[in-house]
């Protein structure tokens, strides 16, 4: 037996006698329509009541009398209705609207497109280990949790920015644009922070390999 309330009245399936009752808020009944074959899910829509009949495999639409059906599409078989104990038949009064049929039509959604998210030729983090043997280092990215591989290339632009001044406490009577000088791999240690600008998209997980310019941050 299912139960489902629309703001009026109280709607009950019963699986056994394949009908579906209509109720009053003080137990009146109102009408019961025949169903399909075994009624084991109700529900409202705001405007109808929706039956599924588990062993016929169709969904019907109540929507003040008898209804129309149509079968749904690849519906799986629900537990079939108890053998023993089945919910009395009801001859209830006519109901008081005139029925109206609606035929229901169901049609699966079209999928939809994939995500498409912008290139990433850059990105920052903070050095995990460094191998100067390979010319490489790991960049880490705790707070998203994401780690690159970093190949340095013969055309590779390694620089580190330097400012003529305390950063703690730059002046504030000039604009300043920081020095770029060059170093190599060995004179990388973890823990500074670096920006890689590459001319390949770069992906989680990925070897950036031979990028255009790493950056060693103040």
């Amino acid at each position: 037996m299912w139960l489902v309330f629309d703001g009026q009245s109280i709607w009950v399936s019963y699986w056994a006698s394949d009908i579906v009752t209509r109720l009053a808020l003080d137990g009146t009944n109102l009408g019961s329509f025949s169903v399909g074959d075994n009624p084991y899910g109700l529900t409202f829509d705001g405007e109808n009541i929706w039956v599924a009949n588990s062993l016929d495999g169709t969904v019907m639409k109540l929507k003040g009398g008898p209804i129309a059906t149509t079968p749904a599409p690849n519906a799986p078989p629900l537990p079939i209705r108890p053998t023993s104990a089945p919910a009395p038949t009801a001859t209830p009064s006519p109901p008081t609207q005139a029925p109206t049929r609606v035929l229901v039509t169901l049609t699966p959604q079209p999928t939809s497109p994939p995500i498409e998210f912008p290139e990433l030729l850059s990105v920052a983090g903070r050095v995990a280990a460094v191998d100067v043997q390979d010319n490489s280092f790991v960049l880490q990215q705790p707070k998203e949790g994401r780690e690159f591989t970093v190949r340095l290339g013969q055309g590779t632009e390694f620089i580190r920015l330097v400012f003529l001044f305390d950063l703690n406490n730059p002046p504030t009577d000039a604009t300043f644009t920081p020095e770029r000088e060059k170093i190599t791999i060995e004179e990388l240690e973890v823990g500074d922070q670096v920006f890689i600008r590459s001319a390949i998209p770069i992906r989680t997980g990925d070897v950036i390999v031979g990028p255009l310019e790493v950056q060693v941050l103040p």
